[in-house]
Formats: C-alpha cells, structure tokens, sequence
C-alpha cells in the first residue's frame, strides 16, 4: 500500500476478515489478519466517510455527486451495492 495513506476514521476490524482500509478516493484495501499484508480490492463511488468491517460483510457511507450514500460489499471489497441514499 505504499504511496496511500488510511486516517483513523477509514479503518475496521473484522474478528474473521481482518483489518479493512479506504483511502480518501475510495479506493479500499484489505490488510490481512494481522494488518501487514495489504492489497487493492476495490472501489468505493466517491470518498469514504464511515467504513465498518462485520466479518464477512463491509459497509461504507461514500459521497457521490454531492449526496451520502450506504453502500454494501460481500465479496471483500470488489464491488459494492447501495444500499440507501439521502436524498433530503
């Protein structure tokens, strides 16, 4: 993961899947169990606001043209579906 920098607010824990991270273009990263091990897996929509790893499940709050929205990945990271988006 060299060159990319993760903030404390986009990194998460999974007690099976490991640590997660996203950088601020969305661009998210497994780092393995034990957190040395990084690798690209996918892309969020726009930035990251929140990122949650639940085991085998990653839940993220992006930004994309301007509104907020919930989004999902169940297969570590590759793609990522909406799940709710703030309209107000």
């Amino acid at each position: 993961m060299a060159g990319h920098r993760l903030s404390r607010r986009r990194v998460s824990w999974g007690e099976t899947s490991g640590l997660w991270g996203v950088t601020a273009d969305g661009t998210t990263y497994s780092g393995g169990v034990d957190g040395t091990d990084w690798s690209e897996t996918g892309s969020l929509p726009g930035p990251p606001q929140a990122l949650l790893a639940d085991d085998d499940v990653l839940y993220a709050a992006a930004e994309e043209d301007g509104v907020t929205g919930i989004y999902r990945s169940v297969d570590d990271g590759r793609t990522w579906q909406l799940r709710y988006r703030d309209e107000d």
